[in-house]
């Protein structure tokens, strides 16, 4: 069951003033008295959203484009690489609006703000498995483990954001959107069982080897 619209509207108006904070300040000098004095609710209103700062920068991320892949794709498999795109640059639109929030989270390393970075990078994962199953790699037709291939694309996609978020996002949202999707798809096939260059890499460790001999 969803939420109603006054919850929706207040979870707005308290994500809305903490942006404007998170504009002038880092988020460790953010308290919840200046977020509830920008929003001009009480206390009590924003506890019963928030658990605290950290509860509510996660909501920001969440809402606005947090997971590359923020939407089940239909049908991926028949038109793989343009839904592919979409769906990424949907997430690469909302990363650049929201570009304070991830630098945010970027910069401050507590171990608090890891803990819901893990929340994130786990639901990630989620779609990425979606989306791999969807083009048929699974463990069986992978060369390599499934969840060593989730790790690489949900590590690469946050690389890539990142990158360009430091870079002081000189590319358009359209080419860091193609630059992930043609990366994830040319990766993605490449480690499919009937790829051809799956079976010219195959190998032994040096110490089967030797065993072997």
């Amino acid at each position: 069951m969803g939420e109603s619209n006054r919850a929706f509207r207040m979870r707005k108006l308290i994500r809305d003033s903490f942006l404007e904070l998170l504009e002038s300040k880092g988020i460790e000098h953010i308290t919840v008295s200046e977020v509830i004095e920008k929003a001009h609710i009480g206390r009590t209103t924003f506890y019963n959203y928030y658990n605290d700062i950290y509860d509510l920068l996660l909501d920001c991320i969440k809402s606005n484009g947090g997971v590359e892949f923020r939407r089940e794709p239909d049908r991926l498999a028949s038109n793989f690489i343009e839904q592919l795109y979409q769906n990424i640059l949907d997430g690469v639109l909302q990363r650049q609006k929201y570009q304070t929030v991830y630098k945010a989270t970027s910069k401050y390393k507590s171990s608090q703000n890891s803990m819901y970075i893990d929340n994130i990078k786990e639901e990630t994962e989620a779609h990425i498995r979606h989306v791999l199953t969807e083009i048929g790699l699974t463990d069986a037709t992978s060369v390599v483990p499934l969840d060593y291939v989730i790790d690489l694309f949900s590590n690469m996609f946050q690389n890539i954001n990142d990158h360009w978020a430091v870079a002081g996002f000189q590319e358009s949202p359209e080419e860091v959107a193609h630059i992930s999707a043609v990366l994830f798809h040319r990766i993605s096939h490449s480690l499919m069982r009937d790829c051809p260059l799956g079976d010219e890499i195959s190998f032994s460790f040096p110490e089967e080897a030797e065993q072997n001999s």
